[in-house]
């Protein structure tokens, strides 16, 4: 039985934004993939389409779409880090359908599992900009979707990107129907500066947007205490319908991009994690989005140690950093951070 769906455009694996994206940075998993995966009994792949207006104006303005579309044509940028070439608008729109599909696959119960190869990326597009190399919350965008047209109730973002999501957060700041959490390096340390454990929503969202602020150089060890400690009985109070994953890899040791040291302990686990509480509690619907990080060798082999579990296939992977140890201080920092966050919950959530 197929049970896993892979979506991909293939205009869209390698883009050039003459910038830290600028390399084809997805291409070594995309190969080992197309070698090694995409010809397995239990995996169905697809090519994605495009998105329509529609889709997309449910999450973002008009003024923002124009916006794009305007600066394309001066080759004009979103902020100092991200250039809008001719056509970025077209390609954004695709990764965003392959997101879609791939949400639309697992919510109807074509297949159980989805992920979908987004090199754009999309956790930094709020409802009116964008910027940090992303255009459009492909993400919320699927997932605005399966709100408005499935009538899913609560939706399960998490995200394990090294930076903050303020795109997603913004966007579904004042709801309840998702719970997003983001793990992401101490936001005073790096862009986009946002995500602090006080940024808890508001309106009907309060409680519901909840951020863990990890200190530079924290590893395996402090992230597994915050998921065990903060993610993992928000998530059993919250009973998802759906979950997600904005399964970013720039946390990753050598990453050049944050001052991070996971490795692929961490992805191996948080993937173990989710996929077990999608089977507790959305009848196995669950949906990874693989955006890469900022080194090629290490998004593949970070992505691999979760799409493994996804597939249920065994994967060589050679990590020469795995029981990489972490420093004392570093994690009673952290400690303390989960304890004040935990602190802040308490009055919205029974589990704390």
């Amino acid at each position: 039985m197929k049970n896993t769906l892979f979506v991909y455009h293939p205009e869209c694996v390698s883009i050039k934004l003459g910038n830290a994206k600028d390399e084809d940075l997805l291409e070594p998993l995309f190969q080992y993939l197309q070698s090694n995966v995409f010809n397995l009994d239990q995996v169905f792949v697809k090519i994605g389409g495009i998105a329509s207006e529609t889709d997309v104006l449910r999450v973002h303005t008009k003024e923002y779409i124009n916006k794009i579309i305007e600066l394309e044509k001066s080759d004009g940028n979103l902020d100092e880090w991200t250039p809008v070439p001719r056509g970025i608008f077209r390609l954004a729109k695709l990764t965003a359908e392959v997101v879609i599909d791939g949400c639309e696959f697992v919510f109807n119960d074509n297949v159980r599992r989805a992920a979908m190869i987004n090199y754009l990326g999309d956790h930094h597009a709020g409802r009116n900009f964008g910027g940090g190399y992303c255009f459009l919350n492909s993400g919320a965008i699927a997932i605005s979707r399966l709100i408005e047209k499935n009538k899913v109730r609560r939706v399960l973002i998490f995200d394990l990107d090294g930076h903050h999501g303020n795109g997603t957060q913004d966007i579904f700041y004042d709801t309840s129907k998702v719970l997003y959490i983001s793990f992401h390096q101490d936001p005073r340390t790096i862009y986009p500066g946002t995500g602090f454990i006080n940024e808890i929503g508001s309106g009907d969202g309060k409680g519901f947007n909840v951020n863990l602020p990890l200190a530079p150089q924290s590893s395996d060890l402090s992230f597994t205490y915050g998921f065990n400690e903060l993610a993992r009985p928000l998530i059993e109070c919250y009973k998802p319908d759906f979950i997600f994953v904005d399964a970013g890899v720039d946390g990753y040791v050598y990453d050049p991009e944050t001052n991070l040291r996971y490795t692929t302990l961490t992805y191996d686990e948080i993937s173990k994690n989710m996929i077990e509480l999608a089977e507790r509690f959305c009848e196995g619907r669950i949906g990874f989005q693989f955006v890469g990080g900022y080194n090629k060798e290490s998004s593949k082999i970070a992505s691999l140690s979760m799409i493994k579990n996804l597939i249920d296939t065994n994967i060589p992977i050679v990590d020469p950093y795995k029981g990489l140890k972490e420093n004392r201080k570093i994690f009673e920092t952290n400690k303390k951070t989960v304890e004040r966050l935990k602190n802040i919950l308490k009055d919205y959530w029974s589990c704390f």
